[in-house]
């Protein structure tokens, strides 16, 4: 497996630092979070950052932006942000969020279907993977998307031909058994986010994106080494982007930063040391 650093976790921090401290820590490499600068400036930006500072980008986030965007302009960013990815030659998954729609037909699930088949042509030459992500609850009120369960999220992998990215902290947030999906998922995986997830509910949604999801590994209650180690027992062997609060990392406090960032890349590490050391691994079905 390759450990990555999310950019999105170093909010705050320029991105060439970013990148320089994400080379320090022990990164692999990167996950991408697009934003409407960063599609401005175009890929050759980040290119030319791959080149200078030796960190590869090896996967991209879809744009996010600070208001929840309509539903065509989503669909215009899963489009942009599939061109983006095809354009970086490291990039191995295009991360997609899932739609906020209740039932299959909603309005508006349309556009989103038919933005993916669109992207699904425009990476179909290239390296990079759609991975479908699963969403996060920020509070009890939320709605629940449709494909926002194991078994509908995998019917809808295998149908259409994507990929799953498994973020751990969103999966606990919605009630899921974070050990138990992850051999079901494993074969049809490009990445994984990896992070915990805290103790206490906060009532407002930014609290608890900030403060409960996306901790630092080892400090929350999920079982992130048995995670690991199922995963590397059901043959996976893709991504893990640590995709972690900047207030757990102490961003952008740089000495603190890094050395939470390295903790946390050595205990992914470690947990697939000692899964591979000890256990028997199955073949990926899509792999030799």
């Amino acid at each position: 497996m390759e450990i990555l650093v999310s950019t999105g976790s170093l909010t705050g921090i320029p991105l060439r630092c970013a990148f320089d401290l994400a080379r320090r820590a022990g990164a692999d490499g990167v996950e991408l979070m697009l934003t409407s600068r960063l599609v401005r400036d175009g890929p050759e930006r980040i290119q030319a950052l791959e080149h200078q500072t030796g960190v590869p980008v090896r996967a991209v986030h879809t744009v996010m932006r600070l208001r929840d965007p309509s539903l065509e302009r989503a669909a215009e960013d899963i489009l942009i942000s599939a061109h983006f990815a095809h354009r970086l030659a490291n990039c191995d998954a295009l991360v997609v969020h899932l739609p906020s729609a209740p039932t299959l037909h909603a309005p508006g699930t349309r556009i989103w279907f038919d933005a993916i088949d669109t992207a699904l042509t425009v990476t179909e030459q290239g390296r990079a993977r759609i991975a479908i992500e699963n969403t996060g609850r920020l509070r009890r009120s939320d709605p629940e998307p449709f494909l926002d369960h194991p078994d509908r999220l995998l019917r809808f992998a295998q149908e259409w031909g994507v990929a799953i990215t498994y973020d751990t902290a969103h999966a606990a947030s919605q009630g899921w058994d974070v050990l138990e999906v992850a051999a079901p998922l494993a074969p049809h995986l490009a990445n994984v986010h990896l992070s915990d997830y805290g103790r206490r509910t906060f009532p407002v949604g930014l609290a608890n994106a900030l403060l409960r999801d996306h901790q630092l590994p080892g400090t929350g209650v999920l079982p992130l080494g048995d995670v690991l180690d199922r995963l590397v027992r059901a043959g996976y062997d893709g991504l893990v982007t640590l995709e972690l609060s900047p207030v757990a990392l102490r961003v952008p406090w740089f000495p603190s930063t890094e050395r939470r960032l390295a903790a946390a890349i050595g205990y992914c590490r470690a947990a697939i040391f000692a899964a591979l050391r000890t256990g028997q691994t199955t073949h990926h079905p899509r792999r030799p």
